[in-house]
């Protein structure tokens, strides 16, 4: 299974400049328990550039047997690099929530993030609006 999605976010709590990022995941869906489990790759474009690996969960509620739209809690936890300062590695965290509008071979994913990006976190957090496609 694998993912892509754009992602825009204002800075919580003072709006700074709104973020925007490229997300995607791959890795393995397991249909019998409803989990999906991969590696994500994310970089975050705004005031500042981060780019992010992550191990990355899903858990699609209601089980996929044949419904047109199914609901998702996830999360996601890794390493960050910041490229625009040069300021280094730190942990990546981030917990998101969404649904998924099946059709024959792809889904539509639509959601929200929120995501921790601790040398930029210490006031505030990202809180991305996301869409994308689930293959």
């Amino acid at each position: 299974m694998g993912m892509v999605s754009v992602n825009a976010s204002p800075y919580i709590p003072s709006p700074v400049m709104p973020g925007l990022s490229l997300h995607t995941s791959h890795g393995a869906f397991f249909p019998r328990q409803s989990v999906y489990t991969g590696v994500s790759v994310e970089a975050v474009y705004s005031v500042i550039g981060v780019a992010t690996v992550s191990s990355h969960t899903r858990w699609f509620y209601p089980a996929a047997d044949s419904k047109n739209a199914q609901g998702y809690v996830g999360a996601e936890a890794g390493v960050g690099l910041d490229y625009a300062t040069g300021g280094g590695a730190f942990f990546n965290g981030a917990v998101e929530l969404g649904a998924v509008i099946n059709f024959r071979k792809v889904s539509l994913d639509l959601g929200i993030r929120a995501q921790f990006l601790p040398p930029f976190a210490l006031n505030s957090f990202l809180l991305p609006v996301k869409i994308g496609l689930v293959f």
